[in-house]
């Protein structure tokens, strides 16, 4: 899937009013919603963002039992949300959000969506001009062949962000992995992956990588930084989310 070629008068258009009106208005109204002390010069939100939205109950199961989860303790037994549920999701988030909003498509694994639901969620959320990111643990691409460029061919999919540290259990071919330095092959295995994608799709496919931090992967964090750095061609942002004594992530 090509990207469209824009027109001349649509190139004026951006010329001539980068931001549309709509968005301008809502950028005033999450300005105007600040405390006046971070109303500062250096300030995103309100200014050049109105903010990221994420879909909630889409599909809570996962196939991973990792030491930090917000799921529920029940959540593999919670039915995923109808498409036409998910849909004014979509359109809520888009009336709040803009133009171009970003959304989190995310809550379990919703890479184990049914993949004409997943394909039809990403295709509603380009009709409605947002920027959806496919949120993963990223091995369902690794068992299934194709499914990556499925999602960008026929779901128009841009954006995603793959989710690799110590704390998970489940990953295939990495059990009780310990050091995060033996995950630097798998996020070589996601990099080439994802190369790949880019060259057979002709889509500027742009990515993301998420890690959870304790007290045990912390010493981590720099050889991932650098990593990360070396390939920047690939992951063009990486989160980092503290452990949280939420969900199903286990005591102590």
């Amino acid at each position: 899937m090509r990207s469209s070629p824009i027109s001349i008068l649509d190139a004026l258009r951006l010329v001539g009013c980068p931001i549309p009106l709509e968005k301008k208005a809502i950028l005033a109204d999450r300005w105007e919603d600040l405390d006046p002390r971070w109303r500062v010069l250096t300030q995103g939100f309100g200014r050049q963002a109105t903010g990221c939205g994420a879909t909630i109950g889409m599909h809570q199961r996962c196939d991973f039992d990792c030491e930090g989860c917000y799921l529920g303790s029940d959540a593999n037994r919670v039915p995923h949300r109808s498409i036409d549920e998910v849909f004014r999701q979509l359109e809520a988030l888009r009336a709040h959000l803009g133009p171009k909003g970003n959304v989190q498509l995310t809550d379990g694994e919703i890479t184990l969506l049914p993949l004409t639901d997943l394909i039809a969620v990403l295709k509603r959320a380009r009709e409605l001009t947002l920027l959806p990111m496919v949120m993963t643990h990223g091995d369902s691409f690794r068992r299934r062949p194709g499914l990556l460029e499925r999602l960008v061919v026929d779901g128009g999919m841009t954006e995603m962000s793959i989710h690799v540290d110590t704390t998970q259990r489940g990953r295939l071919g990495y059990k009780g992995v310990k050091d995060e330095t033996a995950l630097m092959p798998l996020r070589e295995e996601f990099a080439t992956m994802i190369r790949e994608a880019r060259r057979s799709t002709s889509v500027k496919l742009r990515a993301a990588t998420t890690m959870t931090i304790t007290r045990d992967n912390l010493d981590g964090v720099s050889p991932v930084v650098a990593w990360c750095l070396r390939n920047r061609d690939v992951f063009g942002m990486m989160s980092f989310q503290p452990l949280a004594q939420v969900g199903r992530t286990r005591e102590g």
